[in-house]
């Protein structure tokens, strides 16, 4: 029994991948709002992303900012995601991270 619940914990951070996200920035917002919900999400979006992707979130937010270190980055999305902030319209006719 130990073993198949240490396998159903595994499963749950796998679930968060970039290769999960839509393309279309719209339905990419709501995977993302989904994930900053979830515990340690700071932890995760800083493997997951690179610093140019968390860079362009940054930008489909309409949000300027001098930081280029994901330690500042990601703080500034995950609240960002978490108030429900709109991307740009700018953003929404491009792909995601282009």
């Amino acid at each position: 029994m130990c073993s198949s619940h240490s396998t159903t914990e595994n499963k749950k951070p796998s679930l968060m991948k970039k290769a999960n996200l839509p393309t279309n920035p719209a339905h990419a917002l709501e995977q993302l709002r989904v994930w900053a919900q979830l515990e340690e999400v700071e932890d995760s979006f800083a493997k997951m992303f690179l610093v140019s992707e968390l860079l362009w979130l940054i930008w489909a937010f309409g949000t300027s900012t001098p930081y280029k270190k994901k330690q500042k980055l990601v703080p500034i999305i995950i609240s960002n995601l978490k108030n429900r902030s709109p991307f740009t319209d700018e953003a929404l006719n491009k792909e995601l991270f282009s």
